[in-house]
């Protein structure tokens, strides 16, 4: 009897552990299989917020070839200029509205290339760039950079090796030790500096909507800076004081544009000819920033595409795709 008892105690006891091993693998299994599914569903929000930022490149694409087709010039109040302020948000269910904050969406954003300085331009100069980078002395590193090499810029006459080639993203000039110096000392300046050149835009620059920086950069010595300044601050005003009003200080395809300008302005002709000269009206070389966004999970998800609008070769007539990053 006391045997008997001994055996299905060994019994119980062999049963609990057998339970306790087993209760302690299905806990590891559902563990596993929970963070499985979250990771499913993050890979599946992210897979969802990619899709969304490259179809928001393409949207921005067609709307840029529907623009070109209307209107012969750019300027800040064309539709897609007024998204690099507030970028207009597409939702992902029809119906929804930006409201609806369950919903999946894509944020859009059109930046002109081409209100920026040409980097990899023949005519930009050491004073140029020191006037964009506000009086900082590193013009001229930039140009030794980027020039062919010549005895003076051979090692070791420079503290590092210069590309001696064009850029082909603003990045590279972190490089050189005067723009790291300025990097270190005043990075907001320097993070505003790097987004006023281009690499992607032999120029010339849009004078309907080049920055302040640039087009004083641009024009010192031939047209005041207070000219400049005038024209920055009534560009798409006229009289009344509104843009759209058909009396806009632009530079536009009418043969009245330039004296248009003048009166404008309340200056003269030659002026106004020095202003716009070497400078164009229209923008061919635009940035896509377009951000895919999931709720739940939370995602986001970026892509930066350079579009070219006049095409990337022959018998590519509409917008393309010269860069990318995501």
């Amino acid at each position: 009897m006391g045997m008997t008892d001994g055996r299905r105690g060994s019994l119980l006891v062999i049963t609990l552990w057998v339970m306790t091993i087993l209760t302690v693998f299905a806990v590891a299994i559902a563990r596993y299989l929970s963070v499985e599914i979250r990771v499913t569903k993050y890979r599946v929000a992210r897979e969802q917020a990619r899709a969304l930022a490259h179809g928001g490149v393409l949207i921005a694409m067609q709307r840029l070839s529907t623009d070109a087709a209307q209107e012969p010039y750019d300027w800040l109040e064309d539709d897609w200029a007024l998204t690099a302020s507030e970028p207009w948000r597409i939702m992902a269910r029809a119906g929804a509205s930006a409201a609806d904050d369950d919903v999946p969406w894509v944020d859009i954003a059109i930046i002109d290339e081409e209100r920026k300085l040409a980097l990899n331009a023949s005519g930009v100069t050491a004073a140029m760039l020191d006037q964009v980078a506000g009086g900082a002395p590193v013009g001229q590193a930039i140009i030794d950079y980027l020039d062919a090499a010549d005895t003076a810029e051979d090692q070791p006459a420079l503290p590092y090796y210069p590309k001696n080639a064009a850029v082909q993203a603003v990045e590279e000039l972190r490089e050189i030790p005067a723009l790291q110096d300025l990097a270190r000392t005043d990075p907001a300046s320097f993070i505003a500096f790097l987004n006023q050149l281009s690499p992607y835009t032999p120029g010339p620059a849009n004078v309907n909507t080049a920055s302040t920086e640039v087009l004083v950069a641009l024009k010192a010595g031939t047209v005041p800076s207070g000219i400049v300044q005038s024209f920055v601050e009534l560009r798409g005003l006229g009289a009344a004081n509104e843009p759209g009003g058909g009396d806009d200080c632009l530079l536009t395809d009418q043969p009245s544009s330039l004296a248009d300008l003048a009166v404008c302005l309340g200056t003269d002709a030659p002026t106004v000819q020095n202003l716009v000269e070497t400078l164009g009206s229209q923008s061919s070389v635009l940035t896509v920033t377009a951000e895919g966004v999931v709720p739940q999970p939370p995602v986001r998800y970026r892509v930066e595409a350079v579009v070219r609008r006049t095409g990337c070769g022959a018998g590519v007539t509409g917008p393309c795709i010269v860069a990318w990053r995501e």
